[in-house]
């Protein structure tokens, strides 16, 4: 017997992007210690070394002479001396003060840090800037040194703030005394070769996103991966000038995405111009890297009322929204019938959805302004149910299910969730697939380009197969619930297993048949970033549904329905799988 429906919990909102799901402490259904296994002494220089190890078997004959000596000149290090180095690169620095380091596994680290500075691992940060050195200080030190330099008496500095004294100690006239003083007072160490850091980082994870902590969460059992292969066949970067190009980039965005934090948009802008100038000769990897940071600067100039600039920087970026955006900020300069040949280009050769959804309105409206057309726009009239309910203390899509039960028809809160799920479990094998250059390290929730175009078009043939395979199966149970209780708790991007997926799961299976499915499967492989989001809410039974089903909407007052969530319930409702939106009013 299942159990009550409408009650189960909605799944929490990690469920939405495809990161590292929620991972029960299962291994392939039998119950493990929810001990931690405890990890060995010094295991941090263990899985640094396989980062090594890793990027030099896949990478060696692309790396420079420098950069393979880093790995092999950390090889030749006493076990104190590594532990030192990467116990330091693990912490934020790049500065430390040697009174505030202890580590019980390292029983000597005067000698450690010798041997670090001899074979040029360490220095006393002498080359550092003085802010980072600073940065080793706390604030009754701050407030010493600037007392010490005689422009402030002890009564004026109590009521500064950090910020405040390190702008006194950072006055031109100040530098060189705090720098000496600085040094002078405290034993400084600082780790070096943070760029060939950040190199072996990229070339292990495939971004700078991912860092050492992926080791610990799998080192003690908190998530378990998919085994795939790892070889220089199969790797992200085939030449050095995909790899330089790549790692440059995505410094850039770090420094673009800093400054706009900061406010400084001329700064980031002037980087931006940098990366449009070189747009052209880009891979596709660090293409796809300087087509973020042109969108994200010229959006933040559309907001400042930049347009003529961001429509410049919008037309050197290939992905969506570029040229969405773009129509809009032409529109703003009164550039009407440009943005009308752009609107009507996208209409002829439209990137993905909501390129196709934009530009119907959009185009109506251009030609109206400039008096092409006098034909009242009509958007599309979806298929909407009303229903009184109690105002409810929790979630609405919860309420609305407890009340569809009490007219007895049962449902599940379904959404992104559960579309994803079937999906993950239904194309498990193709998505972890060693398709070359989409795996890069062992902690991976799925491919590389699971979430774009590429996905589908590197396994068109695989994935048509699956797809034909689902159209003649119209009980999944059988496909679907053995590489359930063979993977379950195994990380994976589109199957979050959430303590309470089993009951739904089994509810929706009862009721999904292969030909279903592989309408939504086949949409989702298209893009998975496009059309993740906007699905239904929820699965409710339907005896005159011709599939079992229908799906529902749910929009309480006032909430009104997403760009996404209205082209989902188009293209169900164009494969006849029965999809409403359910206005819910307040009894």
């Amino acid at each position: 017997m299942l159990p009550c429906m409408p009650t189960a919990p909605k799944p929490p909102s990690s469920l939405e992007e495809p990161s590292v799901p929620a991972v029960e402490s299962r291994n392939h259904g039998e119950a493990v210690s929810s001990t931690p296994p405890e990890l060995e002494t010094g295991y941090y220089v263990r899985n640094f070394e396989q980062v090594l190890d890793t990027v030099t078997a896949r990478y060696g004959d692309l790396l420079t002479d420098s950069e393979s000596a880093y790995a092999e000149d950390f090889g030749g290090l006493d076990e104190r001396s590594k532990r030192l180095y990467v116990r330091l690169i693990l912490r934020r620095g790049p500065c430390f003060r040697r009174d505030l380091l202890s580590y019980d596994e390292i029983d000597d680290l005067a000698m450690a840090a010798g041997e670090l500075r001899e074979a040029g691992f360490l220095d006393h940060g002498e080359e550092a800037g003085l802010e980072e050195g600073l940065a080793v200080l706390r604030r009754p030190e701050l407030i010493e040194l600037v007392i010490s330099l005689g422009e402030l008496t002890a009564a004026a500095t109590r009521k500064l703030k950090r910020g405040e004294l390190l702008e006194v100690l950072l006055r031109p006239q100040h530098q060189e005394e705090t720098r000496r003083r600085l040094w002078a007072e405290y034993d400084i160490w600082r780790p070096l070769h943070g760029e060939l850091l950040l190199l072996y980082r990229l070339l292990f994870f495939g971004n700078l996103g991912q860092d050492f902590s992926e080791f610990v969460i799998s080192d003690l059992g908190i998530v378990r991966y998919e085994s795939y292969p790892l070889s220089r066949e199969h790797r992200l970067f085939q030449d050095r000038t995909e790899i330089d190009q790549a790692f440059e980039l995505r410094v850039t965005r770090h420094q673009v995405y800093g400054l706009l934090e900061e406010g400084k948009l001329e700064d980031a802008l002037a980087l931006a111009r940098v990366v449009s100038d070189q747009a052209e000769i880009l891979r596709p990897v660090a293409r796809r890297k300087a087509d973020g940071i042109l969108i994200r600067v010229a959006r933040e100039l559309e907001r400042r009322g930049e347009h003529q600039q961001a429509v410049e920087l919008y037309a050197q970026a290939r992905r969506p929204p570029a040229r969405e955006r773009r129509c809009r900020a032409l529109e703003q300069l009164g550039e009407l019938r440009q943005a009308l040949d752009l609107c009507q280009e996208m209409a002829a050769s439209p990137l993905d959805e909501t390129e196709s959804g934009f530009v119907p309105f959009f185009e109506h409206r251009m030609k109206k302004k400039l008096g092409l057309t006098q034909k009242p726009w009509k958007r599309s009239r979806r298929p909407t149910l009303e229903m009184d309910i109690d105002p409810p203390q929790g979630s609405i899509e919860r309420a609305t299910l407890e009340a569809l039960a009490e007219r007895g028809r049962r449902g599940i809160f379904s959404e992104n969730w559960l579309w994803r799920s079937l999906f993950g479990l239904a194309f498990w094998d193709v998505v972890f697939e060693p398709v070359p250059g989409v795996f890069h390290h062992p902690f991976q929730t799925g491919p590389w380009d699971l979430s774009r175009p590429e996905f589908r078009i590197r396994r068109r043939e695989r994935i048509e197969q699956r797809l034909d395979r689902l159209r003649e199966e119209p009980d999944l149970r059988p496909r679907l619930w053995p590489v359930y209780q063979a993977k379950v708790g195994i990380a994976n991007a589109l199957v979050p297993w959430h303590p309470e997926l089993e009951a739904p799961l089994h509810f929706a299976l009862e009721r999904v048949s292969g030909p279903t499915l592989a309408i939504f499967c086949d949409r989702l492989s298209s893009h998975l970033r496009r059309y993740r989001r906007g699905l239904p809410d929820l699965l409710v039974e339907s005896d005159d549904s011709p599939v079992g089903f229908e799906l529902l909407e749910v929009k309480g007052p006032g909430d009104q329905l997403r760009p996404e969530q209205g082209a989902w319930i188009d293209f169900l409702n164009r494969h006849d799988i029965p999809t409403r939106i359910l206005k819910v009013r307040w009894s």
